[in-house]
């Protein structure tokens, strides 16, 4: 929006700039038009001669005027550029940064699948070491005091979908249950 702004602030004073350029070029040959005839023409009295200096010197400060107004212009016309060219610099590392971000989330979103995309060995590989139960037996092993060492039993109800179109496989719920 900005930059559309900055573009809208440029046409304008070109538009200024080219009317300002059109009015000098014909300024400059009203001044060079009235030159030439007046070289032509006798000297006449001290208020005509008065009247043409007053006149000419008014014609060459609107020309001074108009050629000021133009280098205005066209600094201003510099300065608006080197703000639009700077709004498009900006514009282009947020772009690269957005591509940034989403190359990471797809790096994100395949870390959450394992190599060979089945969600159901994500969740196992995330569940925390089962704790070992202790139980007596009846015969003891040799060099054992007597125990046994065997995992505990969880069970864990899982409903997965796949996607047939794209292959993806989804994990709509987890739930623990008992181990009986």
């Amino acid at each position: 929006m900005e930059k559309r702004k900055r573009q809208t602030e440029i046409e304008g004073k070109r538009q200024q700039l080219d009317e300002q350029i059109l009015l000098l070029q014909h300024s400059k040959s009203k001044v060079l038009r009235e030159k030439w005839l007046l070289q032509g023409i006798p000297a006449g009295t001290a208020e005509e001669e008065e009247a043409r200096r007053r006149q000419s010197e008014e014609d060459e400060f609107r020309v001074k005027q108009l050629e000021d107004n133009i280098q205005r212009l066209e600094q201003e016309i510099q300065t608006l550029e080197s703000e639009e060219s700077q709004i498009s610099a900006k514009e282009q590392i947020i772009l690269e940064k957005l591509k940034e971000t989403e190359k990471s989330f797809k790096d994100f979103q395949k870390g959450f699948s394992s190599t060979d995309g089945d969600a159901v060995n994500y969740i196992s590989s995330q569940l925390p070491d089962l704790p070992i139960l202790c139980s007596r037996t009846a015969e003891p092993s040799p060099g054992q005091d007597g125990t046994s060492r065997a995992a505990a039993v969880y069970a864990m109800e899982i409903n997965v979908e796949k996607d047939k179109q794209t292959g993806e496989t989804k994990i709509l719920s987890t739930s623990t249950i008992g181990p009986e």
